[in-house]
């Protein structure tokens, strides 16, 4: 059926069948079929040149060797592996290499004589200036891979030069979404298993991410997943957040600036005050909702003295912004970072309330409803420093909302965010 259908969808579903159903029938089978089948699929795997194709091929014969290799039963298999990856043929690179990407996690104890050879075997792929990226994003996925399963703190020094080949692969593929997604997924779970590994390289790693962060050029996915990899780190409480913690503050900075220009992505609905129901996300963009949750996952894990320090400057200024939408950010970037800063922000809540009550009364209703939504997180996280020192101010502002009758969603935010503030005022009566 394969060979009759190589380049069809019937091709790739035969392949993805044989995956899944040769492992559990192999040892069933009469020695001659074993045979046949390891010589017919060795065969398409170096025969096929249709992309989808070969992945299909290559995790069909991964299914298989990941259980005969331990056993040394696919010789012929396991040495073209090594032989391939200096061929000639695009094809064929790729086959291996894919294959190296998929029998790393499932069998790598059979490949740990092997790692000083596959490093510089990899390493000489991924360089490589062509228009096609996919054998040097294929070669440093394999990378990946042989730092996550074979790496130890013993042996991390072995891959410091192959990471920075990882990393210049990234970049001469960026524009690549899928490859270059599929990589940095891969790096994602690469620095939450092995945080420590990315110690000796950190201050370069954070900056390429930080840079991919802001490249306006890319996909959101791909940017997205920049954000990603940095929180990663810096959520990893053993090492990665005192890692994060001793980074130029200028990288930290950058990024913090990526992450509250993002919160500019927000659509204006004329009609978005007249809502009866509060939709908290309601007008933010895709963006505009990522850099909210990590603006707080950031600020929770480095906590204020980073946070704040590498705030900036533009933060505190952009409250005065002609543009509604960046006088919106800057309110809502306050807010948000008030659970990880709490008593960092108290230090800074005497210049910051006046701002914050001359935002309630801003002419944009958006405005003015990230500003009554911040004082609930500032009433929540920095309770009851909060309330006891502000309420002469903040009670007042708040009680005039109610007459905006033009803006109920407004009124409604209102009701939540004077309970929320009065509650800890009633328990220091």
């Amino acid at each position: 059926m394969i060979q009759r259908n190589p380049l069809s969808i019937t091709g790739i579903r035969c392949y993805y069948l044989l995956r899944d159903l040769l492992p559990s029938l192999w040892l069933r089978l009469p020695p001659f079929t074993r045979k046949d089948l390891k010589i017919g699929l060795n065969y398409r795997l170096w025969l096929e040149k249709d992309y989808e194709t070969l992945k299909a091929c290559v995790s069909c014969v991964a299914s298989l060797a990941g259980l005969l290799f331990p056993k040394n039963e696919w010789d012929d298999l396991f040495y073209f592996m090594f032989r391939k990856l200096g061929s000639s043929c695009l094809y064929r690179r790729l086959g291996a290499l894919l294959l190296w990407n998929d029998l790393i996690p499932i069998c790598p104890e059979v490949f740990m004589p092997y790692i000083d050879f596959l490093i510089e075997g990899f390493k000489d792929l991924m360089p490589t200036v062509t228009e096609d990226h996919r054998c040097g994003v294929a070669a440093a996925k394999a990378s990946v891979k042989l730092v996550l399963y074979l790496g130890n703190t013993a042996n991390y020094s072995k891959f410091y030069d192959l990471m920075a080949y990882v990393m210049m692969t990234l970049f001469m593929a960026l524009g690549e979404e899928v490859l270059v997604c599929s990589l940095l997924e891969d790096l994602i779970i690469l620095a939450g298993a092995e945080t420590e590994f990315f110690k000796v390289q950190i201050d370069v790693v954070i900056d390429s991410m930080v840079k991919i962060v802001g490249n306006l050029e890319l996909e959101e996915k791909t940017r997205q997943l920049g954000i990603e990899f940095v929180l990663t780190v810096a959520e990893d409480k053993e090492n990665g957040c005192g890692m994060m913690q001793k980074i130029d503050k200028d990288v930290v900075s950058k990024l913090l600036s990526e992450l509250i220009v993002m919160l500019v992505h927000i659509e204006d609905d004329p009609n978005w005050g007249n809502a009866i129901s509060d939709d908290e996300n309601g007008g933010e963009l895709s963006m505009c909702s990522y850099a909210m949750e990590s603006l707080d996952r950031l600020a929770i894990a480095l906590g204020g003295n980073v946070i704040l320090s590498s705030c900036p400057e533009c933060l505190f200024n952009f409250l005065y912004d002609e543009n509604w939408r960046i006088r919106h950010a800057a309110v809502t970037a306050i807010g948000l970072i008030s659970e990880g800063c709490s008593k960092a922000l108290l230090q800074e809540m005497g210049q910051l309330v006046e701002t914050v009550v001359m935002l309630i009364h801003d002419t944009h209703p958006r405005v003015r409803w990230a500003t009554i939504h911040a004082i609930g997180q500032l009433s929540k996280y920095l309770s009851p420093h909060f309330q006891e020192q502000y309420h002469q101010q903040i009670l007042p502002a708040l009680r005039e909302v109610l007459d905006d009758f033009d803006n109920p969603r407004l009124q409604v935010l209102h009701i939540f965010s004077v309970s929320f503030f009065s509650y800890h005022l009633l328990r220091l009566a």
